[in-house]
């Protein structure tokens, strides 16, 4: 008995030792405590767009990243595929059928956002949830059937979409809102075939704009039959050098316009195919080096209006999207922030536009292992507009300072205090992050009309008149424009010197009035003695003079050939050139009905015939003398 006693306690004691050493280790591997911020958590970045005569149309994405890997990640969530997950399940919820009967009419699902609730009574189910196995977090979906809007609702910071979100919302033929997908964080996708095949209320894709497309290789029939699609510049500074398929992308998009860009050489096959065929529509594809871009064009229907843009680079890398997204092996992003020029803010007297926008750390779930100092870096990550560049020359260093928090008795409780310095490039302690560079210069030109009235009978002190359009279209539509875009004119003895030309103006053009030898500039302005250009080469310039009895009216553009009439007709503007000379000739008939250009010969001829009469007459006198 004494003997099985024994062996008990030493097993006993065994037993709790083991339970010792778990709970030692237990404790020593403890997660990240709570981050509070006593002194303030916000920051401001501010972008300045310089020797600017407008305000632009751009959106400049900011980036807040660490390479310090005691900074602990954010736990994230990834939607499951499109095609068998997300599609089906969004549908049934608002009693919709199953993806493959997308061409029937399914109207009940108007709108996709995120929202930061969940509903009251809401039940997590199978039926509900849309995220892959992997997510750390799962991914909920509810249906308002007030408005028709399919709200998904996740804890992690950062939601990812599935590398395969083909057919995601095909067939949602009544989706016109997916401002839902806009922080929707898209490194993984490479396979965006029939993505929004089919939604036929959709009209612009500015929600994605941001999207990092740098893995994805199919996008066959991504907006096939989007009827109502009108503005694609979302996807205008999309990274496509990986794209295999482009097949039938954009086809059956009568309303489709914008700027997009083809790189590399994928299959295009009728991309275009029923495409930007609606009055007023025009899409202009930039291109590589190595696209097919003639060929690509090649394949629009006969009504198609598809230009040719210019040659681009391909891209380093794609879009920086926000929270915990790597843009290189080490680096963990955080958190992204965009501020947005809509072309309505007010220009400086220096030619620069201002925005700004506020960062918050304790909303990006940084947290911390320990006390110390860790770095964030702050950087303008991209540009919409290659007009407007991004900012490469600054970038801030956050140093968060990390303490504990202590207890009564000074025992740390697990939990921190956190506060910020920021410093700039120069290691110059600062409060705040501004950003600035000028626009590309290259991206903008100007007109210059010139007025030479020349012919024996023309009035050279005479003015002459001359509507002025500048559109976004070569068919004079103005469906993109920036509202309130004005252009300065300059001359010297223009009468119009320092008033302005008015992008697409309602209803009227506007008028010039030059005479013999002026020349005047629109669209160009002097600051601290330089001068710089303000029309975008995406826009097109008309040049109509009014009609002038009793003058022949011809034009020249740069250096090509003389025209006849008084309509230049719709011209790119390019940086260079757009150099439009009138000519306005007189030769006219005085009022004896003698053509002025051959009234030197009638007068030599007189004097010819009065030579000879006088001759004649000289000869008579004399015979009569003789006789």
């Amino acid at each position: 008995m004494k003997k099985i006693f024994n062996v008990y306690n030493i097993a006993l004691i065994l037993v709790v030792a083991l339970v010792g050493v778990l709970t030692f280790k237990t404790t020593e591997v403890k997660a990240a405590g709570t981050v509070s911020w006593p002194d303030g958590s916000t920051a401001t970045i501010s972008r300045t767009v310089e020797n600017v005569y407008n305000a632009p149309v751009v959106d400049f994405t900011y980036s807040v990243s660490t390479e310090d890997s005691s900074i602990v990640a954010l736990k994230t969530a990834t939607f499951g595929d499109g095609m068998y997950t997300v599609n089906p399940k969004i549908k049934n919820m608002a009693n919709n059928v199953s993806w493959y009967d997308y061409v029937s009419s399914e109207e009940a699902v108007s709108a996709f956002k995120r929202s930061e609730i969940l509903p009251n009574g809401f039940v997590p189910a199978e039926e509900n949830t849309i995220s892959d196995e992997d997510s750390d977090y799962p991914i909920y979906i509810f249906f308002d059937d007030t408005d028709g809007t399919i709200y998904y609702y996740s804890e992690a910071k950062v939601v990812y979409l599935n590398s395969d979100p083909s057919y995601m919302f095909a067939g949602c033929s009544g989706l016109a809102d997916i401002s839902g997908l806009s922080g929707v964080n898209t490194s993984k996708a490479t396979n965006m075939e029939a993505m929004f095949n089919g939604c036929a209320k959709l009209t612009n894709i500015s929600a994605l704009s941001n999207w990092d497309t740098s893995k994805v290789t199919q996008t066959t029939s991504m907006f096939g039959e989007c009827t109502s699609l009108a503005d694609i510049n979302g996807a205008s500074n999309w990274d496509t050098s990986r794209m295999e398929n482009i097949q039938g992308m954009f086809y059956g998009c009568p309303k489709a316009s914008g700027t997009i860009q083809i790189l590399g050489n994928p299959y295009y096959d009728s991309i275009f195919a029923e495409t930007a065929t609606a009055a007023g529509a025009q899409i202009t594809v930039n291109y590589g080096a190595n696209t097919p871009i003639d060929s690509i064009i090649a394949e629009k229907s006969s009504g198609s209006h598809i230009v040719k843009g210019q040659q681009v680079s391909a891209p380093s890398g794609g879009n920086s999207q926000s929270g915990g997204s790597s843009s290189s092996s080490s680096e963990t992003v955080f958190d992204t922030k965009t501020i947005s020029f809509d072309g309505t803010e007010t220009v400086s007297n220096s030619y620069t536009v201002n925005k700004s926008t506020t960062i918050n750390f304790a909303n990006m779930g940084l947290s911390f292992k320990k006390p110390g100092n860790y770095e964030l870096t702050v950087k303008e990550s991209a540009t919409s507009n290659s007009a407007y560049p991004v900012d490469n020359d600054n970038e801030y260093t956050v140093i968060v300072q990390v303490t504990n928090v202590t207890d009564q008795n000074g025992t740390p409780t697990g939990n921190f205090n956190a506060k910020f310095v920021i410093k700039d490039d120069n290691d110059t302690k600062v409060s705040n992050m501004p950003f600035s560079e000028p626009k590309d210069e290259t991206k903008f030109g100007h007109i210059e009309l010139t007025k030479t009235v020349k012919g024996i009978m023309a009035d050279r002190t005479k003015d002459f008149s001359f509507s002025v359009q500048v559109d976004d279209a070569a068919t004079n539509a103005c469906a993109n424009y920036s509202l309130g875009e004005k252009y300065l004119i300059k001359g010297t003895g223009v009468p119009e010197d320092g008033s302005e030309v008015t992008k697409c103006k309602s209803g009227t053009k506007d008028s010039i009035t030059l005479n013999h030898g002026e020349t005047a500039t629109i669209g160009q302005f002097t600051y601290n003695n330089n001068t710089y250009d303000s029309i975008s080469i995406d826009d097109y310039y008309k040049i109509i003079e009014s009609a002038e009895s009793d003058y022949t009216t011809t034009f020249k553009i740069n250096s090509g050939s003389t025209a006849s009439g008084r309509d230049t007709g719709s011209n790119a503007i390019t940086h260079s050139g757009n150099i439009v000379t009138f000519y306005n000739q007189r030769e006219g008939s005085p009022v004896t009905g003698i053509i002025l250009t051959i009234l030197p010969y009638l007068i030599l001829v007189g004097i010819g015939v009065g030579g000879v009469l006088l001759f004649q007459n000289r000869e008579n006198i004399l015979k009569e003398k003789k006789n």
